[in-house]
């Protein structure tokens, strides 16, 4: 949706450098696409204005050092997974905190 209305380039290198581009030079070359972080927040308000039948939260996630950010869906109900929302990587996955121990099979 971001690429079609014109807010990223779908490759993500050519995104930034063009975002560079046209912040060095005023405006005069490059494209006015959005940043990760743009694009994280434009999905953030779009996805807070919709209803839901449970209640979500979409927060900010960021890697370690900060150099990069995504949404974070976490919903009210158990059974929902928690999401991870990268616009600027174009998925959306579940996700596991690194604080949150993963069980797989067994007991």
């Amino acid at each position: 949706m971001l690429t079609f209305l014109g807010k990223r380039n779908p490759n993500q290198a050519w995104n930034n450098i063009s975002i560079d581009i046209y912040i060095l030079s005023f405006g005069f070359w490059g494209s006015e696409y959005k940043s990760c972080y743009d694009q994280a927040e434009y999905i953030i308000k779009k996805l807070r204005m919709k209803k839901y039948d449970d209640k979500w939260s979409f927060n900010f996630g960021h890697s370690y050092l900060k150099t990069h950010t995504w949404v974070e869906a976490e919903s009210n109900n158990a059974c929902d997974p928690l999401l991870k929302i990268d616009p600027w990587a174009n998925f959306i996955q579940p996700f596991h905190p690194f604080n949150v121990p993963i069980e797989i099979g067994g007991n």
